[in-house]
């Protein structure tokens, strides 16, 4: 061998275990702490105020399959929104959903795409409040225009 021990590999490949398990520990409290600060921010938030839910989910859904089987595809959206000091409200994340397509039975079809500025994310993330722009335009619309002449 290349002088050295069975020994020494040994102890080498026990430091090298020891020194990632610290390294995923490390890391999973820094997770926890993270964790432990969303909810106290999101309870700070609640109590004050300031969380918000623009909620287009149930209304549009049951239209989604009819939607979906034309050429034009929709999502039914939920966005969580921050009231800011400015007064302006910042999207949190966006949920989108779509029909499950081996039935209803399935339940929705959902993926949460949360903030982004980099890469395919970003791209993801403007195409997430593409869809909550067009789900509030829509339902405003229908809501505040069409009912009035019902």
């Amino acid at each position: 061998m290349l002088g050295v021990t069975v020994e020494q590999v040994n102890n080498y490949a026990i430091q090298q275990l020891y020194s990632k398990q610290i390294i995923v520990l490390s890391l999973l409290l820094l997770l926890l702490f993270k964790f432990k600060l969303i909810i106290i921010f999101v309870e700070q938030a609640i109590q004050n105020n300031k969380l918000y839910i623009l909620d287009h989910h149930d209304p549009l859904f049951p239209y989604l399959r009819k939607i979906n089987a034309t050429e034009t595809k929709a999502y039914a959206t939920r966005t969580i929104l921050f009231l800011q000091d400015n007064g302006t409200l910042k999207p949190l994340a966006i949920e989108l959903s779509r029909p499950h397509p081996q039935g209803d039975s399935f339940g929705p079809v959902s993926n949460v795409y949360l903030p982004a500025s980099e890469g395919v994310e970003a791209s993801i993330w403007l195409l997430a409040k593409a869809y909550v722009i067009v789900n509030d335009s829509c339902y405003h619309q229908l809501v505040s225009h069409w009912y009035e002449f019902c």
